[in-house]
């Protein structure tokens, strides 16, 4: 399910840079594809049974954590590919281990040994590797370098606020509801975009990206992501994100005519082997939970349900 995810999110770096390129601005792109992905999940509330109602206290925590994150992701990856390449944006997802590591001992939910730290600084050097081989140094303006930071950033606390409601309401639910709390904001904040865009000079590509987005790299993902986090944690988890910059130089050497060196090989091998460390022993050790019933694991209802 990791492996999934950041194949598709890494092609998605070229996709978002393609189409706010080709006719979306940064908000009519964000608005535009947070409305299909929600109108998905909205519609698979109304037609499935997701299970038992959130209790207040829990259904409150998800739609502020989720309206507020996701809202704050959504526009500010579009928008850091007006200030800074492809690959520097996908270089600052390497710092997705540490802002995981950072809330997790800051929430204390986990604390990373030695080996985790030593797998996230491997994984850290290779993206590094990918990012000086493409462009002879880690390039981009100081707004384009923030506004990249937030992405990696508000997914990782998104990720370890939510985890917990995954394992008792199930990840279909939670993405629902999450989906649906958001879609207000953000459609309040990308509508005067949304409004006066001249949708006729959007290319037919540019629109066959943003459909990508919104169903693969959004939706697909978002259900596959929070399950594979409540298998293994948060920190162990976004390692993989590390793997991200590999995909997307790739893609960008063969839809972007950028080229990949030998730093970009050394990278990729670097952030595999940062992988591999972190799944060589436990590598994380839970903190003592309160007294509270078990949580039930995180199992799809059917294969249909972890595909979607």
């Amino acid at each position: 399910m990791l492996g999934v995810c950041v194949v598709i999110w890494g092609f998605n770096f070229t996709v978002v840079k393609y189409a706010t390129a080709h006719g979306f601005t940064p908000l009519a792109y964000a608005g535009t594809r947070f409305a299909i992905s929600g109108a998905i999940f909205a519609i698979v509330g109304l037609t499935r049974n997701l299970g038992p109602s959130l209790p207040r206290r829990d259904l409150v925590r998800l739609v502020l954590w989720s309206a507020s994150l996701t809202t704050m992701n959504q526009v500010a990856l579009p928008y850091s590919f007006q200030y800074a390449s492809v690959s520097s944006v996908a270089l600052l997802f390497g710092t997705l281990p540490v802002f995981a590591a950072v809330y997790s001992l800051l929430g204390r939910i986990e604390r990373a040994s030695t080996r985790i730290w030593l797998a996230a600084a491997l994984s850290f050097g290779g993206v590094a590797l990918i990012a000086i081989g493409t462009h002879g140094g880690p390039s981009g303006s100081v707004g384009g370098i923030l506004l990249g930071l937030v992405a990696p950033a508000t997914f990782a606390l998104y990720s370890i606020a939510l985890v917990p409601l995954v394992r008792r309401y199930g990840s279909l639910q939670v993405n629902v509801l999450a989906a649906v709390a958001t879609l207000p904001l953000l459609l309040s904040v990308t509508g005067p975009s949304l409004v006066h865009t001249d949708w006729g000079a959007v290319t037919p590509l540019a629109y066959s990206g943003v459909v990508y987005s919104s169903v693969a790299s959004y939706v697909l993902t978002n259900v596959l992501w929070l399950v594979a986090v409540g298998r293994v944690g948060a920190t162990r988890a976004s390692l993989y994100a590390n793997l991200q910059p590999f995909f997307g130089a790739l893609f960008a050497v063969l839809l972007l005519s950028e080229v990949m060196g030998r730093y970009e090989l050394l990278g990729g091998a670097a952030i595999a082997g940062g992988i591999v460390l972190s799944r060589t022993g436990s590598g994380l050790r839970k903190r003592a939970a309160p007294a509270a019933p078990a949580a039930a694991p995180v199992v799809p209802e059917s294969a249909a349900d972890e595909q979607r």
